[in-house]
C-alpha cells in the first residue's frame, strides 16, 4: 500500500469549468466517475472499511464501518460530498469525500492510502475524513 499526501486531478465541471475534485453521476447514477481520472466505478459496490468516526452525515457509521466506492484504476476509494451542481441523477455533480487520516499496522498517517490490492482495505481504520469542497455553481 501506497500512502498519498496529495493528490491532483484534471476533472472540470461540465458547466462551470473550475476544476476541482468532483464526482458526476452519469447514466442514471448507476455508475460515478472517479474525481481522479475518467473512470467509471459503480455506484452499487460499496466498499467497506472500519472507522472509529461515529456521526458521519448522510452515512451510517453504526457498526464502525463506513462505505466508499473504489476505482480500480487510481486505487482509491472516495464517496460521494456535497452538491456542486444539481441537474437531476443523471446529470449532477457532487463534491469528493477523501479519508484525510487513517491508522494502517499500528501506525497513524495523515493523507490517503493507496491501494495495490482490495484484500489491504481490511487493514486500515478510518480515523479522519475530509471533503473537497468546491463552491455550487450559481444560476
Amino acid at each position: 500500500m501506497k500512502h498519498l499526501d496529495r493528490v491532483s486531478t484534471s476533472v472540470r465541471c461540465f458547466d462551470c469549468k473550475k476544476s476541482g475534485f468532483f464526482i458526476s453521476t452519469p447514466n442514471g447514477a448507476h455508475d460515478v466517475e472517479c474525481p481522479l481520472c475518467p473512470n467509471y466505478v459503480p455506484n452499487i459496490d460499496l466498499i467497506e472499511i472500519k472507522s472509529t468516526i461515529n456521526k458521519i452525515e448522510g452515512h451510517d457509521n453504526s457498526f464502525g464501518l463506513i462505505h466508499f466506492l473504489y476505482c480500480d484504476k487510481c486505487r482509491i476509494v472516495f464517496d460521494l460530498g456535497t452538491t456542486h451542481l444539481l441537474q437531476g441523477c443523471t446529470e449532477s455533480i457532487y463534491n469528493t469525500i477523501f479519508i484525510s487520516e487513517y491508522i494502517y499496522k499500528g501506525k497513524t498517517y495523515v493523507g490517503m492510502p493507496q491501494f495495490d490490492n482490495t484484500s489491504e482495505m481490511s487493514q486500515i481504520i478510518v480515523t479522519k475524513i475530509k471533503e473537497m469542497y468546491s463552491e455550487k455553481c450559481i444560476y
